[in-house]
């Protein structure tokens, strides 16, 4: 470049914000297009109880974000990179999931349950809780 600005002289001053300028138009125009969700949405499609997994895996490259507010915005994901982290074999998501899994299962369990089959439950239980008084 040195050499055409020697041989040209001052012809291409400016040259670089004319290029520049319409590039960063055109980045806007593709990241607007994307389609952004919330950090809360993304960990239900992710079935990942907390948003704070999704805020560290997007800190950590694996959820594509963006923070229109700055430093201090609200971090919102791109919805494709959430997909392809749910179709992927990641070792950390398949292991919350399950873990998710397991304690709605749980829960489920808890509340299909008579009222029969939880006192018949606590009549086969060893000892007393320390609160209760024994009969």
């Amino acid at each position: 470049m040195d050499d055409i600005d020697g041989m040209h002289g001052s012809r291409y001053d400016g040259l670089e914000s004319e290029v520049t300028e319409p590039m960063i138009m055109a980045q806007h125009v593709v990241e607007s297009e994307k389609e952004w969700i919330t950090t809360g949405e993304a960990a239900r499609v992710l079935n990942v109880g907390s948003i704070n997994t999704v805020k560290r895996w997007a800190r950590e490259g694996k959820l594509h974000y963006r923070q229109p507010g700055g430093e201090h915005g609200r971090m919102q994901i791109e919805r494709a990179s959430v997909e392809k982290l749910l179709h992927s074999t990641d070792s950390e998501l398949l292991s919350i999931q399950r873990s998710e899994q397991a304690l709605d299962e749980t829960d489920a369990l808890g509340r299909n349950m008579t009222q029969e089959a939880m006192d018949a439950l606590e009549a086969g239980r060893k000892g007393k809780l320390p609160w209760q008084k024994s009969t």
